[in-house]
């Protein structure tokens, strides 16, 4: 699989979930600006790839942010975290469902919560993920001049 279709899949699962209203790829802290008004969004940002020929396959690093904006009243903060922790729940259940044989996700996936973030007190979890993927090292496959 390529970083592509990795990310393309990522992408059918947060979109398939019912509570996220958009998705976008890149740095979160810049999507406010693109996303005003904007309320439950994931936000997925590539970290670091892992080229492991020897053992063969490729590990994709990613950080997904699952986030909403806080309501009004002091415990609306604990609400919204409390409902984002449940839908990264969900997504990482998309993420490991046995139909997709072509990628291992990492057992352990942790991430810090966030709160107060943005002009529009938006709070969530981010959740720093590893996706492996088959990687033959092929060099009868390296294109030639």
């Amino acid at each position: 699989m390529t970083l592509n279709q990795v990310v393309s899949r990522i992408r059918g699962i947060v979109t398939s979930h019912g509570q996220l209203k958009s998705f976008y790829l890149g740095d979160p802290w810049e999507l406010e600006h693109q996303q005003a008004g904007a309320v439950e969004y994931a936000c997925v940002l590539c970290q670091l790839v892992n080229l492991t020929l020897g053992v063969g396959y490729t590990q994709f690093n990613f950080s997904l942010y699952i986030m909403d904006q806080v309501a009004v009243e002091e415990t609306g903060e604990l609400d919204t975290l409390s409902d984002m922790v449940l839908v990264a729940q969900d997504i990482m259940a998309g993420l490991r469902n046995d139909i997709y044989q072509d990628w291992v996700l990492s057992d352990t996936n942790s991430g810090p919560f966030f709160t107060e973030r943005m002009e529009t007190s938006v709070a969530g979890v981010r959740v720093d993920i590893a996706i492996q993927v088959d990687n033959e090292g092929d060099r009868c496959a390296v294109p030639e001049n």
